[in-house]
């Protein structure tokens, strides 16, 4: 699993190991990444996928599973959980 969450011009970017055999792992932080933005600029996400080489022909299908946006985490931007 992977989440990211914005905190005004910060996004905390965060993952936890998924095994359906057993609880989910806790949220690990990988990084703090800040935005050259003002902290009340509305940005837009996504999903992007590329191919490390060209495909003949051009292009190739991806596919994604479990994708959503929800509200965003209530935790203080330096705690753990």
């Amino acid at each position: 699993d992977l989440r990211l969450t914005r905190h005004a011009s910060v996004v905390r970017v965060e993952y936890r190991l998924f095994d359906p055999a057993r609880p989910p792992s806790p949220w690990q932080m990988v990084r703090l990444a800040h935005l050259d933005l003002p902290p009340s600029t509305p940005i837009m996400i996504g999903i992007m996928a590329c191919a490390p080489t060209r495909t003949a022909p051009p292009g190739f299908a991806a596919e994604f599973e479990g994708f959503s946006i929800g509200p965003a985490i209530t935790k203080d931007l330096h705690t753990q959980d």
